[in-house]
């Protein structure tokens, strides 16, 4: 059983490269279905869950970057096997996508033919950070800076006392990832950065910086909205998911 990758297609049997989510901080596959119904028609999608979250609520919460990354390297592998497949790596999600592909090609595993890194600075350019060390009523000032939570949600402390500590886990997992020793080899398939224009965390000039992380193919797409762009503008960002993975199996023809 792979309870690392949820499928999202419901009846769905779109051929094509399968689009691999893999979540931001607290995040999940339930934070993707939106996009992932404008897109299952055209593309085979999937989403990572991480231990601890969501279907997943009864295993421990793990803040080891590099376990979580090497757990859904070998569980991408073994799920599709010989079948092109894509990351779709939000924030958090895209440090881990980017270290699960150069697992994957490091141990001759089979890994992704295109990597879209979202609203995350490249390796290069990782901030300094200790918000996980911040106070519960710091912490939800956080939240709400950044969005992606229901400031109503934040209110009620019985939903806090379910969410806060998960999404806790997943600040200190991400504050605490060191990029590897030559994090710029590795990989040679194309990366797409997408990047909100009104983005508070996300710099353009430190998402370019992606493209020296691959010697294949690189370019930036920007859209509306802030730190969770594709939650604003469902249709435009599945048009672009859909684009970019078609021009990719385009140009590999």
């Amino acid at each position: 059983m792979n309870n690392w990758i949820v499928d999202l297609n419901q009846k769905e049997q779109a051929r094509g490269t399968a689009l691999v989510f893999v979540p931001h901080a607290g995040g999940g596959p339930n934070a993707f279905r939106s996009v992932a119904r404008e897109i299952r028609r055209k593309l085979p999608v999937y989403a990572i869950c991480y231990p601890g979250h969501e279907n997943r609520i009864s295993e421990p919460l793990v803040d080891d970057f590099s376990f979580v990354a090497e757990g859904i390297a070998k569980a991408a592998s073994a799920y599709f096997e010989d079948r092109p497949f894509a990351y779709f790596g939000h924030s958090m999600g895209a440090s881990l996508a980017h270290e699960a592909a150069r697992i994957a090609a490091l141990d001759k595993l089979h890994g992704p033919s295109h990597l879209i890194v979202s609203s995350r600075e490249a390796p290069s350019s990782i901030r300094e950070a200790h918000v996980h060390l911040y106070d519960d009523a710091e912490f939800r000032e956080e939240l709400l800076r950044v969005g992606g939570i229901s400031p109503e949600v934040l209110e009620i402390d019985e939903l806090c006392d379910i969410f806060l500590p998960i999404i806790r886990n997943d600040y200190k997992l991400i504050e605490e990832y060191v990029p590897t020793e030559n994090y710029e080899m590795g990989i040679d398939c194309p990366i797409t950065a997408f990047l909100g224009k009104d983005d508070p965390e996300a710099l353009e000039n430190e998402m370019r910086d992606w493209a020296n992380v691959t010697t294949g193919f690189f370019e930036m797409r920007h859209f509306q909205g802030g730190h969770f762009y594709f939650m604003d503008d469902v249709s435009q960002v599945a048009t672009a998911l859909v684009e970019t993975l078609h021009n990719n199996r385009q140009s590999s023809v």
